[in-house]
């Protein structure tokens, strides 16, 4: 079945329209004669459509004739009839031929290379030890070993534990497991304050290391210091200590949106066209034909290519068209937009355990739509550590 579509769209069908008193006759002359006659779809009496195949079309006529019938045709599809449409615009049939045998010689070479899992090595380094191993832009990718490529990079690179490297399509994907090494703390034992990075009132604050240099209540501005570190005591000098502790503040905010009963919303159409940008060193031009009306979406996919030294790069092009509608929402639809939208705000405001109390919720309603607007406070775990004369 599958094949029979294929070969339908290649070969091109035909959508008929017959008219005439005599058509139970003229489908009866079909299957008599062997006509492949498909999808056939009554209009109204004395009115049929159906889908035929381009070679079955004049067999069609002739017993249409022999039946009183008209017959002509309502539509043409499949990629016979869209090549004859562009059989006189020789450049651009050249031209997409070009392209096509382009992109297919061009699938056979590696366009990127992507590492993921470094940090201490650098990308560059990774790339110079595959350059030894015979990989880089602009390879053919029918002569890279992977395996290969992997033991030269864990020989060259003392860094690196372990490596993988896949080659997808005209990509290279190189995974690298680095060796871990112990990290040393060199602030464990640097004296230091713990300073707000937010203003706010104080709500708890305990001084595990160091002196809390405010009290619970408390307004605390931004740079302030909130617990330092020193230690204070009447018997011995001051003892200077890296600060540790814990800070809240809180703070009231405001979250306020308005949503319109009338907005307008894209609708693609089922219009489509296509084009073809084509860039290869200062050269570069568009092929395409758009209406001087016509509102679109364009969608780019790129095909590149290394040759003779310059980036070959060619780009299918798709123009979707739209229109701009006026769509009409009742105010139920509205407070579930809003709620929703609040609800995601709340939950991206408490992701590292903030905590929000005294929500109060005000609704106001105009001829053009509602505003939904919501005070609260939030009550946040804040605080940095600064090493003493930074």
């Amino acid at each position: 079945m599958k094949i029979n579509k294929i070969l339908r769209k290649v070969n091109g069908t035909i959508i008929v329209e017959l008219e005439g008193f005599f058509i139970e006759r003229f489908l009866n002359l079909c299957k008599i004669q062997g006509v492949k006659i498909l999808d056939i779809k009554y209009i109204t009496p004395g009115l049929i459509i159906f889908k035929t195949n381009l070679r079955e079309f004049s067999k069609i006529r002739i017993l249409a004739n022999k039946t009183k019938c008209k017959v002509r045709i309502k539509k043409k599809k499949g990629i016979y009839f869209i090549l004859c449409k562009y059989r006189k615009r020789r450049v651009f049939f050249y031209l997409t031929c070009v392209t096509i045998v382009l992109m297919i010689i061009s699938s056979t070479f590696i366009f990127n290379i992507n590492i993921s899992g470094n940090k201490k090595v650098t990308n560059e380094e990774i790339k110079d030890a595959l350059k030894k191993a015979g990989i880089y832009v602009g390879k053919n990718r029918m002569f890279v070993d992977e395996k290969k490529a992997g033991n030269i990079i864990r020989t060259a690179i003392y860094d690196v534990a372990w490596v993988g490297v896949e080659v997808k399509g005209t990509r290279v994907n190189v995974k690298v497991v680095e060796k871990k090494t112990e990290k040393k703390d060199d602030d464990k034992d640097v004296p230091g304050n713990i300073i707000a990075n937010k203003s706010g009132t104080i709500t708890k604050i305990i001084a595990e290391k160091g002196t809390a240099k405010l009290l619970t209540g408390s307004y605390i501005e931004k740079g302030m210091i909130a617990i330092e570190g020193v230690i204070e005591s009447e018997i011995i000098e001051p003892l200077y200590v890296p600060a540790s502790g814990i800070l809240k503040i809180k703070n009231t905010y405001v979250f306020e949106r308005e949503e319109k009963y009338e907005v307008k919303e894209k609708r693609y159409t089922n219009r489509k066209r296509y084009g073809i940008e084509i860039d290869y060193g200062k050269i570069n031009f568009e092929l395409k034909q758009l209406p001087k009306d016509y509102v679109y979406d364009k969608i780019k996919k790129s095909k590149t290519l290394n040759l003779l030294g310059k980036v070959f790069e060619v780009t299918m092009l798709e123009f979707k068209e739209y229109e701009m509608k006026s769509i009409n929402r009742n105010e139920e639809k509205i407070m579930k937009i809003l709620v929703e939208e609040y609800k995601k705000y709340r939950k991206e405001k408490t992701q590292n355990n903030e905590i929000i109390s005294n929500e109060i919720v005000e609704i106001n309603k105009s001829k053009e739509g509602i505003t939904y607007k919501v005070t609260y406070d939030l009550e946040e775990k804040i605080g940095v550590f600064v090493k003493k004369g930074e």
